[in-house]
C-alpha cells in the first residue's frame, strides 16, 4: 500500500468516528456552535455583515479575504487544530461551484491544499447541485482537472461504477480518489501542496489563459464601444476568446466580463503582482491595479509606472 493510499485510508476512516471526538471537546464544540450562529446563510463562512463584531472578524479573519471558516475561529481561539479536528471540518464539504472557492476547503488554515482538502474540493464542485453529500453519475460529469491533464473534465464520471463499491449509484467522500498525478500537476514547487496561487495561476490557463496587453486594451475602450480584430491591441488568441459571441467583433461590455472574471480569479491569490496582473507580464498597470491613484502611487516605489517584485509592495 502506497503513502497516498495509506492517506486516503486514513482519511476515509477519520471521517467516520470525528464527530463525536468533536463533540467531547467543550472549547472546540463552544466555537462550532458560535460558528452556526454567526453563519446565517449557512455557506460554511462568515461574511463581513453576518459577524455583526468587526473587532472579532478582524481578529479572525487570519488569511484577510474577506471571509472567516471554522477553522480561522479555531486557530484565533488557540486551539491546536489536530488530525481529528481537521478532518471533521474536511467532513463538512463545504459548498463551492469551482477551483476559484479554493479557500472554503482550506481546512487547516495555511494558504495551501494538501491531497486530503483537495479531494474534499473536487467532491464539492461535483456535489454543487444537491448538497447531499453523495454524488451520482451526473454530478460526477462535472469533476474538475488541472489545466495540463492528460485525462479529460468528467473523468470521474468515466470511473464511476468501479468507484461505487456497494453499486447502489452513489459516491461518497469515501469512495473517492483523485487521478494519480493530480496533485503533482497543480504543485508547482514540490512542497506537497497546491498553494492558492498555484491553483490560481492554474485556474487562468483553464480559463483559456492571460488577454495580453490589458491596459492598451482599456485604455482603447474608454474611447471606443467596439474592437474590430485590426484595431485590437492585443494577440489574435486574446481577440477570439474575449469575442464571446463570435461576431467577429470584440464590445465594450464584453471586455468588461473578461476583466471582471479575471479579477475574480485572481483575487484570490496571495502574491500581489499575481493578484492583479491581468494580462500576465508580471508587472500590475494603473489601469489593472484596483485601488487609488494615490496607493499606486506610493506603491510604484521607481516611479516607471508600473509596481513589479521589485517594488515590493505590501499586503
Amino acid at each position: 500500500m502506497n503513502a497516498t493510499i495509506r492517506k486516503f485510508a486514513f482519511a476515509a476512516a477519520a471521517l467516520l468516528f470525528v464527530a463525536p471526538l468533536f463533540a467531547q471537546d467543550p472549547r472546540l464544540a463552544k466555537i462550532e456552535a458560535l460558528f452556526r450562529r454567526f453563519d446565517a446563510d449557512g455557506d460554511q463562512v462568515i461574511s463581513r455583515a453576518e459577524s455583526k463584531s468587526e473587532e472579532l472578524f478582524k481578529r479572525c479573519d487570519v488569511d484577510k479575504n474577506g471571509a472567516v471558516t471554522v477553522a480561522e475561529m479555531i486557530k484565533a481561539d488557540g486551539v491546536p487544530l489536530d488530525r481529528i479536528v481537521r478532518m471533521r471540518l474536511l467532513g463538512q464539504t463545504p459548498e463551492v461551484e469551482s477551483f476559484a472557492q479554493l479557500d472554503r476547503c482550506d481546512a487547516d488554515g495555511d494558504g495551501a491544499l494538501d491531497y486530503d482538502e483537495l479531494l474534499v474540493l473536487v467532491f464539492s464542485v461535483c456535489d454543487r447541485g444537491m448538497r447531499d453529500k453523495k454524488l451520482d453519475v451526473k454530478e460526477a460529469a462535472y469533476s474538475p482537472v488541472p489545466a495540463k491533464a492528460a485525462f479529460k473534465t468528467g473523468w470521474l464520471a468515466r470511473e464511476f461504477k468501479q468507484a461505487d463499491r456497494d453499486q447502489d449509484g452513489f459516491l461518497l467522500m469515501r469512495d473517492l480518489t483523485l487521478p494519480e498525478g493530480y496533485l503533482k500537476l497543480l504543485d508547482r514547487n514540490g512542497d506537497g501542496r497546491a498553494s492558492f496561487d498555484e491553483l490560481v495561476a492554474d485556474e487562468i490557463v483553464r480559463q483559456g489563459g492571460y488577454v495580453a496587453k490589458f491596459a492598451e486594451t482599456a485604455a482603447y475602450f474608454a474611447k471606443h464601444e467596439l474592437a474590430r480584430a485590426a484595431d485590437w491591441p492585443g494577440d489574435s488568441d486574446g481577440f477570439r476568446r474575449v469575442d464571446e459571441n463570435k461576431d467577429g467583433t470584440v464590445s465594450a461590455p464584453e471586455f468588461d466580463r473578461h476583466a471582471r472574471r479575471t479579477r475574480t480569479t485572481l483575487s484570490r491569490a496571495s502574491d500581489f503582482t499575481l493578484r492583479f496582473d491581468l494580462d500576465g507580464d508580471a508587472k500590475v498597470a494603473r489601469a489593472e491595479f484596483g485601488g487609488s491613484e494615490l496607493i499606486f502611487a506610493r506603491l510604484d516605489v521607481d516611479g516607471d509606472g508600473f509596481i513589479t517584485a521589485k517594488d515590493r509592495p505590501k499586503r
